[in-house]
């Protein structure tokens, strides 16, 4: 009609003359138009299992849209499903774009059935511009399921007597393929092929396949009697899917005759409405045989009994056919029903027969009435706005008979002076507003629509719709009081409660929904439940700075457009003990010597409280923890001191909390402190000797081990601190002829004397240990040295284990001193070679390199004065002129690789023209001068 008129003219038309354009199209359009082309169809060819959210098709552009409606209307109108319980496809409201969604399994979907064809109604809305599209969905199968037996094994038995290729074979269930005729079971085979037995396979009339397995040649029970086989199924496809089962024959010795029926099928009607238990048709079959091999027995194949066993029933015994339930003309018009007779002897062969059963349609289904509001609400009630125009929208209605004929076909109506059924599609209706509503006349209809088929005795159904008009949002909220008062405690916490407002608004529904708002500097202050009209505190206030506090609070309903109220708030503010002591810092250190008495102060701590006389006096105390046992707090001044002796090494520092607590009438206010108190060391503790011990003090020593030799390192330790732990190290006594010496800052005792004069002889030497402290301690060990001339150098290998037990570190230094001394000695040969003639010019002089080391050793420290014994009583002569003074031994710590500086040394007789080469404690050879002449040497120990 718009192509006739023109598009522009036929708006102008509608906008100025709405009642001529309502009359047109619903009484004049009709008639103008086939209702056939006024219906919208699609159709979409798509295939199972693929990916949810794949394309199917864009609705939008394959209807064609853009030329049924306007641009104006193109650029509001949406689509939407007509049914909302769509589970496997999603529409795009404004593309109008179908996707898959989840899952699309065909054969869930339309379970054997050849084709697969889906429907979906898609509406364009809003409801002015209302139309259905009819999309069919061809969903087309894939092979996706393979054949699949009942049974995994399937087993038989016959006489050895059978005669090959006589007589109807073993019955096998067939496979079961879910997919499609086109990928269901296209071919069988027997494996393995040499099998005395072959297939038969036949297509009945209920177009399921019999197959049989046939006797191919004649069998020996004596030479086997049983046979084990696979029969496996392929389906059509490509590659195609399998599936197999087992056959089991048993070979038995002869039952010859098997059932026969008087028909190979039989054919009989009943009606859709038959009674349960009715017998459909008596089918008989004959056995020629006696006894128990021509007692006949009657059953359904398995497939019938799979697909028809809850519909139909048959006797065993007589082979009546019976109803089971109720059987449906719309479901099916035609069963076919495959029935098999089989004796009751040994090595039976069944007989079948094809009972074709046809339903004739009664009405027996009046027409279902389905009411689609088209909201996102329940469809089980329609909205309307009071204020809506004449042909509003309301409910779209489809009407479905399932009978066949004029028992299927039916007319509509509905009866009302405020609403009206348009007819819209083949059973599709839409109810529109016949006037306009007022809901504050009536604010629920309730219709029906009746619907009456035309069968010879009509059936009838009425559907009804409750219709609810809207409010419109046209009164404001009112307060119940005009002012309201509250109080709130200064510095409250943040949420407490000030006081509750309270409107109401005379409207409905989100009309009258109230929400409840400050103005914006209030907000900083209060904070309003926008449901409830609660008023809470934002923050805390100082009733110092506000004792009062007045606002204005707003309620706005929840109407197009919203209206809105006020009333005043008053609020007092009440004061409170609200300042709480405070320490000036966050943490004191404070420290106490150990072992002092029970009392002795340790420190203060102070804190301020800002509040009034009132509220300002404060206490201290301790906070509980395992600390605070070992000091007391003064509860009134904050003087901290010692509750018991203290002993830093069980504990040398203490973390305590302090709590600082006012006197507040109601409530006392507190703040904390961390106090760290150290305790300092005193000399207390005397040293502990490690080495010698109790256990481990007596050395084996050769008198053959030269001067400066390092026995042994004495330790021990000290639990004090700083110079409370220093160690100095002495002989106390039996130290005879001043044979040993031992280095007081590190311990190390070494040869001081020549001992090789001495055969056997023990020393029992008194170490003593003291400490640096102002108040020296002091402890003792006993070492026992045994020299004896039997024990060689270097030493046996029990006496080395001894001293690699405590002086592993020397050991290994000295191996690498000998080392180096090695490689200086071939350095030195080589020069010695090249320079034969300086050599004698050059001649070793003790005396000189004594006086020379002596005034050297003026300006050394240790030379001068940090040896452990007296320089004066240590000296002696070199040939009987020239003092040598021994304290110039430098021995350093024997962790410091045991090395040595040059030691002037009284030798008789070392001109060094000969050598001796003796191992040292690594077994290397270490250069030691043999005695020739008088002299004096100058000899670099390692």
């Amino acid at each position: 009609m718009r192509g006739i008129v023109g598009a522009a003219a036929w708006h102008r038309i509608c906008a100025n003359m709405p009642c001529l354009c309502h009359l047109f199209v619903g009484l004049v359009l009709p008639l103008l138009v086939p209702r056939v082309s006024a219906q919208l169809e699609l159709n979409y060819l798509l295939d199972e299992e693929v990916q949810s959210g794949t394309f199917v098709g864009n609705v939008f552009r394959d209807i064609n849209l853009s030329s049924l409606y306007s641009p104006e209307a193109l650029s509001v109108i949406y689509l939407r499903f007509l049914k909302e319980n769509v589970s496997n496809f999603t529409i795009t409201n404004r593309t109008g774009i179908i996707r898959t969604h989840g899952r699309l399994d065909r054969e869930a979907v339309c379970p054997n059935m050849p084709e697969c064809n889906i429907r979906l109604d898609v509406a364009i809305q809003p409801v002015q511009y209302l139309k259905i599209i009819k999309v069919t969905l061809d969903i087309r199968d894939r092979n996706d399921n393979p054949p699949r037996f009942v049974r995994p094994v399937i087993s038989h038995s016959i006489l050895e007597s059978a005669i090959p290729g006589s007589g109807p074979g073993f019955v096998i269930p067939p496979p079961i393929d879910l997919d499609s005729p086109a990928f269901s079971v296209t071919r069988y085979e027997l494996q393995p092929r040499d099998s005395p037995f072959k297939l038969s396979i036949a297509s009945k009339v209920d177009d399921s396949q019999e197959i049989q397995l046939i006797l191919n040649r004649s069998l020996d029970r004596e030479k086997q009697d049983h046979y084990t086989f696979q029969l496996v199924a392929y389906d059509g496809g490509s590659p195609p899917n399998y599936g197999t089962v087992e056959l089991q024959i048993t070979v038995l010795d002869a039952n010859d005759n098997h059932p026969a029926f008087a028909q190979p099928s039989y054919e009989v009607t009943i009606p859709e409405n038959v009674s349960r238990n009715t017998t459909v048709i008596e089918v008989v079959a004959t056995d020629l045989d006696i006894g128990e091999n021509g007692a006949v027995s009657y059953g359904f194949s398995e497939t019938t009994q799979n697909n028809y066993g809850h519909l139909f029933g048959i006797n065993e015994n007589t082979g009546e056919v019976y109803v089971k339930s109720a059987i449906d003309y719309e479901l099916s018009h035609v069963y076919h029903l495959s029935i098999v007779a089989q004796d009751r002897g040994p090595d039976s062969i069944p007989g079948d027969t094809i009972v074709v059963v046809h339903v004739t349609d009664v009405n027996d289904n009046a027409p279902s009435i389905s009411i689609n509001t088209l909201s996102q609400r329940q469809d089980s009630w329609a909205e309307v706005y009071e204020n809506s125009p004449v042909d509003t929208f309301v409910a779209h209605v489809t009407v479905e008979d399932r009978d066949s004929g004029p028992n299927g076909k039916f007319n509509c109506s509905l009866n009302n002076a405020h609403f009206k059924l348009q007819y819209l599609y083949d059973s599709e209706y839409k109810i529109l507003t016949r006037a306009l509503l007022d809901r504050e006349e009536q604010e629920v209809y309730k219709i029906s629509v009746t619907c009456k088929d035309r069968g010879i005795n009509p059936l009838v159904t009425v559907k009804t719709l409750t219709i609810k008009v809207r409010d419109v949002n046209d009164h404001p909220p009112q307060f119940d009081q005009h002012n309201y008062s509250g109080e709130l405690i200064e510095n409250s916490y943040q949420g407490a409660y000030v006081t509750r407002v309270n409107a109401t608004d005379a409207d409905l529904g989100v009309n009258a929904e109230i929400s409840y708002s400050l103005p914006g500097d209030m907000r900083r202050y209060f904070s309003i439940d926008p449901s409830s009209g609660v008023i809470r505190a934002r923050t805390a206030i100082d009733r110092e700075v506000m004792d009062e506090m007045r606002f204005y609070v707003v309620a706005t309903d929840h109407g197009e457009p919203p209206l809105s109220s006020s009333a005043l708030v008053i609020v007092e503010i009440q004061d409170v003990n609200d300042q709480a002591p405070i320490f000036p810092k966050d943490e004191y250190t404070f420290a106490v010597y150990e072992n002092e008495p029970e009392g002795t102060p340790v420190g203060q701590v102070l804190a301020d409280d800002a509040d009034g006389l009132l509220y300002n006096t404060v206490t201290y105390k301790f906070l509980p923890s395992h600390n605070t046992n070992a000091f007391r707090i003064d509860e009134a001044t904050g003087q901290i001191s010692t509750a018991s002796v203290l002993d830093r090494e069980v504990q040398f520092v203490y973390y305590l909390e302090v709590l600082a607590q006012d006197k507040g009438s109601s409530r006392s206010l507190s703040s904390s402190t961390s106090v760290t108190v150290y305790v300092n060391d005193r000399n207390d503790n005397a040293p502990i000797f490690d080495y010698p011990s109790e256990s481990n003090n007596t050395i084996y020593l050769s008198n053959q081990v030269p001067k400066g030799y390092v026995i042994t390192k004495i330790t021990a330790h000290d639990v004090d601190l700083g110079q409370n732990a220093k160690i100095v190290y002495d002989i106390e006594s039996g130290n005879r002829d001043g044979m040993f010496h031992i280095d007081g800052m590190h311990g190390t005792l070494v040869v001081k004397e020549d001992l090789s004069h001495i055969l056997s002889k023990m020393y029992e030497l008194r170490i003593v240990a003291r400490d640096s402290g102002d108040e020296m301690n002091m402890a003792f060990s006993n070492l026992n040295l045994v020299v004896n001339r039997s024990v060689p150098f270097p030493l046996a290998e029990s006496q080395r284990g001894t001293l690699i037990g405590h002086n592993f570190t020397i050991v290994i230094s000295v191996a690498c001193v000998s080392a180096l001394i090695i490689v200086v000695l071939v350095v030195a040969i080589v020069c010695l070679k090249r320079q034969d003639a300086d050599r004698q010019a050059r001649k070793y002089n003790c005396r000189m390199q004594a006086l020379r080391m002596m005034s050297k050793d003026g300006d050394n420290p240790k030379a001068s004065g940090d040896a452990p014994w007296d320089r004066a009583a240590n000296q002696t002569k070199c040939n009987g002129t020239t003092p040598v003074d021994h304290s110039q031994i430098d021995i350093t710590d024997v962790t410091d690789q045991q090395r040595f500086t040059s030691i002037p040394l009284c030798l008789p007789d070392t001109s060094l023209k000969t050598q001796q080469k003796i191992p040292n404690k690594d077994g290397q050879p270490k250069i030691w001068p043999t005695s020739t002449n008088s002299g004096n040497a100058q000899v670099s120990l390692s």
